[in-house]
C-alpha cells in the first residue's frame, strides 16, 4: 500500500514536472514564432519604405529636372528677346540722337527725313517690346518704358520748338527765347537722361543674360 501511495506521488510530481515543462516549451516556441513574424513584418515595413523614399527620391528628381530645364528654356528665350530687343533701343538712341543735334552739316539728311527715321525707329521697338514683354523683369520694363516715354516727350518739344522757330517772325522776343530753349534742353535731355536711361538698361540686359557687370 505504501509503494502505491508512493509511486502515485511521484507519478504527480512527474506530471506536475511535466505540465510545467510543457507549458514553457510552448511558450518559448511562441514567443519565439511573435518574434520571427515581426521580424518579417519589420522587414516588410523596411522595403515599403525604402520603396516610397526611392520613389518619393525618383519624384524630386524629376521636378528638379523639369524646374532645371525650364529655367534653362525662359533664359534661351529671354536671350533671343534681348537679342532682338536691344539692337532696336539702340537705334532709336542712335535717331533721337541725330534728330535732336542742334547742328545740321552740309549733306546730311533734312530734319524731316530724321524724324521720319526716328518714328519708324521709334514704332519697331514699340511693336517688339510690348508683346515680348512678359519675358522679362517688371523693373526692366519699367525702365524700357521709361526710355519710350522721354523719347516721345523730347520728340514732341524739340519739333514743336523748331516748327515755332521756323516762323521767328511771328514770335516775340520772350516767345522765341522760350522756344530756343526747349529745344537747347531737349538736346541736353539726350545727351544726358536718355543716355543714362540707356546704360541703365544695357547693364540690365546684362544681368539678365548673366554677364560680369564689373
Amino acid at each position: 500500500m505504501e509503494q502505491i501511495l508512493t509511486i502515485l506521488g511521484l507519478n504527480g510530481v512527474l506530471t506536475g514536472i511535466l505540465i510545467y515543462l510543457s507549458r514553457a516549451w510552448v511558450g518559448t516556441r511562441l514567443k519565439k514564432s511573435i518574434s520571427h513574424e515581426y521580424d518579417i513584418k519589420f522587414e516588410e515595413y523596411k522595403r515599403e519604405l525604402e520603396h516610397t523614399n526611392n520613389i518619393e527620391m525618383e519624384k524630386m528628381k524629376l521636378e528638379n529636372q523639369n524646374l532645371h530645364f525650364n529655367h534653362s528654356k525662359l533664359q534661351s528665350e529671354r536671350a533671343d528677346v534681348i537679342k532682338n530687343l536691344y539692337p532696336k533701343i539702340n537705334s532709336v538712341h542712335q535717331y533721337i540722337g541725330t534728330f535732336a543735334s542742334p547742328l545740321q552739316w552740309a549733306g546730311e539728311e533734312s530734319i524731316q527725313k530724321k524724324h521720319e527715321r526716328l518714328v519708324k525707329s521709334f514704332v519697331e521697338l514699340r511693336d517688339f517690346f510690348e508683346p515680348h514683354r512678359i519675358w522679362l523683369e517688371p523693373t526692366l520694363c519699367d525702365k524700357i518704358s521709361s526710355f519710350m516715354t522721354v523719347i516721345v516727350r523730347v520728340t514732341s518739344d524739340i519739333t514743336e520748338a523748331r516748327e515755332r522757330l521756323e516762323k521767328g517772325s511771328d514770335l516775340s522776343d520772350s516767345e522765341y527765347k522760350s522756344y530756343y530753349k526747349q529745344r537747347a534742353d531737349g538736346w541736353e535731355t539726350v545727351k544726358s537722361d536718355i543716355l543714362e536711361s540707356k546704360k541703365i538698361i544695357e547693364k540690365e540686359f546684362r544681368l539678365t543674360l548673366g554677364v560680369n557687370t564689373e
